[in-house]
């Protein structure tokens, strides 16, 4: 299972743009927060 620090850092390098944040792992799962802007509305 992949740690929370390894999914951060993979959608770090793999989607530069995001704005994705890792907020909890688990069993085959994940829970992320994409933060809305402005400009996203």
């Amino acid at each position: 299972m992949a740690t929370k620090a390894e999914i951060a850092k993979f959608l770090a390098a793999e989607f530069p743009q995001s704005k994705v944040t890792v907020e909890a792992v688990g069993d085959a799962s994940a829970t992320v927060r994409h933060h809305i802007s402005i400009a996203e509305l």
